[in-house]
């Protein structure tokens, strides 16, 4: 039974962040995290850096 008319899929934060101007990145890998963080901190202004985390690397944490 469906109980909304709305479906909502992942939000986009390094989109939201940019509209917003704070410097957004995603990072895929610990090189880019790395790399990304590395970037942030020479920025002036605020940053996000939206990490993808597969959903298998939940498993059997909690």
């Amino acid at each position: 039974m469906r109980t909304s008319a709305s479906i909502f899929n992942a939000a986009d934060f390094v989109t939201i962040a940019r509209a917003t101007h704070i410097h957004g990145a995603w990072a895929d890998s610990r090189v880019s995290l790395e790399k990304e963080l590395a970037g942030a901190l020479t920025q002036k202004q605020s940053a996000l850096i939206a990490c993808r985390i597969s959903r298998k690397s939940y498993d059997g944490t909690f």
